[in-house]
């Protein structure tokens, strides 16, 4: 009976000795931390697993990203709560740098607008250059062959990361749709100094008379005579260019001159700081030749969209130039002021094609944001006084579900390229406003 009760007093004894030894021992706190630590990172493992099934329950990335920004906020609050050493080993440290990663994550998710700089090696570009077989002939792409071959480098490397066939299979077919959707889309980009893509007749002169210094950056064009007795002439910045096809193509040849006169700043209306002064040249050519039918086609700068003061002087100048040309003109058609797209749309298109395809319709734009950037361009205009004008909006074309498109679903073609002009996908949503403008013009002159 007395044999277990010595054998338990011993071991006790033996335990407090030890015990003292082990806390006497100066390396002892430390294999005491490591070992606390190694139980912390089980734990924290642990409890890894619930905190993804947590984030995968909510659908929304901003939800997401509240919840581990709050678990990272939680985390560190803890961690600077305790002593330096040993907060170290406490897992609130792990917790907290975890969830702050997943911040980054998700708020790269909730700013899409965020560009890839212009040096580095995406996957569109990737696409661009390393497909031949699968490329239509782009005139306007000129390839560094530098660059074409350390794409095929990266192209390759990512290829032997493919093992299985299937895999193989299905990513070469993606890779060629989304070739052919990226050259179908590239095609269409607007080139000011190239010639006009989608002009369809030669122009029969592309210099001014009189002669205007190359300074001026404009593009001038007088087309083949039709079979009317219309003289009708489109004037302004780049967009007149852009549009002159969609703008001659419902008249139909019923007119006996057609020119346009595109000027790199030029606003016809009025004269922008930032830019040359070009009214006087858009003056002189319009007493010169007097047509029937003017169409005003420009882009509005920001300077247009300032807010109106009393007595604007913008206006003002608006309304100085408008009573020239009607002395000139029989009937003068304005383009209203259109929704401003971000610059580069196209690539910025392209990533989300390659990219994300399930978010395409995030790049459309809200139309009481458009609108409300846009409402004193649109003001200033109706400001105008003018009797022979007609200001025309043809935004509303692209508008649905108070959405303003910006491609087309069916075709996954952009209605915009890099310089915010307009593709010829998006002439086709122009074709009914053009048409009608056409008809009234045709009918009152």
């Amino acid at each position: 009976m007395q044999f277990p009760f010595i054998i338990t007093l011993q071991s006790r004894s033996e335990e407090t000795s030890f015990r003292k030894r082990f806390l006497a021992d100066e390396k002892s706190p430390n294999v005491f931390l490591h070992l606390w630590s190694l139980g912390v990172e089980m734990q924290f493992y642990l409890i890894v697993p619930f905190i993804f099934l947590f984030l995968q329950i909510l659908k929304k990335d901003v939800l997401k990203f509240i919840a581990v920004l709050l678990t990272a906020i939680i985390g560190c609050i803890a961690f600077l709560c305790f002593n330096s050493p040993i907060a170290f080993n406490f897992m609130p440290l792990r917790l907290w740098q975890f969830a702050a990663g997943f911040c980054a994550l998700y708020w790269n998710k909730l700013n899409p607008e965020e560009e890839l700089p212009e040096n580095d090696i995406t996957h569109h570009h990737l696409l661009r250059h390393t497909t031949p077989p699968l490329r239509k002939a782009v005139p306007q792409l000129e390839l560094d062959p530098d660059c074409v071959s350390r794409l095929y480098s990266h192209h390759c490397q990512r290829l032997r990361t493919v093992q299985r066939p299937g895999i193989s299979l299905l990513g070469a077919d993606v890779f060629a749709c989304s070739s052919k959707i990226i050259d179908a889309n590239e095609a269409l980009e607007f080139n000011f100094y190239s010639s006009n893509p989608n002009l369809k007749d030669e122009c029969m002169m592309r210099d001014m008379d009189p002669p205007v210094p190359a300074a001026n950056l404009y593009q001038y064009c007088l087309s083949p005579p039709g079979n009317g007795t219309l003289k009708i002439m489109n004037i302004g910045n780049s967009y007149a260019k852009n549009l002159n096809e969609p703008i001659r193509d419902p008249f139909k040849f019923n007119y006996s001159e057609f020119r346009y006169l595109s000027v790199l700043g030029g606003f016809a209306i009025f004269n922008d700081p930032d830019t040359q002064p070009h009214t006087d040249l858009f003056r002189q050519q319009v007493q010169k030749y007097k047509p029937d039918v003017l169409f005003i086609t420009a882009r509005f700068s920001d300077y247009f969209k300032l807010p109106i003061q009393d007595n604007d002087q913008l206006v003002q100048e608006i309304n100085d130039n408008i009573k020239f040309f009607e002395k000139h003109a029989k009937k003068i058609y304005i383009m209203g002021s259109m929704p401003v797209f971000r610059f580069n749309f196209m690539n910025h298109f392209l990533q989300y094609v390659i990219s994300k395809p399930e978010d395409l319709e995030k790049l459309n734009l809200d139309q009481k944001i458009a609108d409300e950037e846009r409402k004193h361009a649109v003001e200033r205009l109706n400001r105008v006084e003018c009797e022979k004008c007609k200001i025309y909006d043809p935004s509303p074309e692209f508008l649905e579900n108070g959405k303003y498109l910006t491609f087309d679903r069916n075709t996954t073609m952009s209605y915009v390229d890099n310089s915010i002009h307009i593709t010829e996908t998006g002439f086709k949503l122009l074709e009914p406003t053009y048409a009608k403008l056409a008809r009234e013009a045709m009918d009152m002159v």
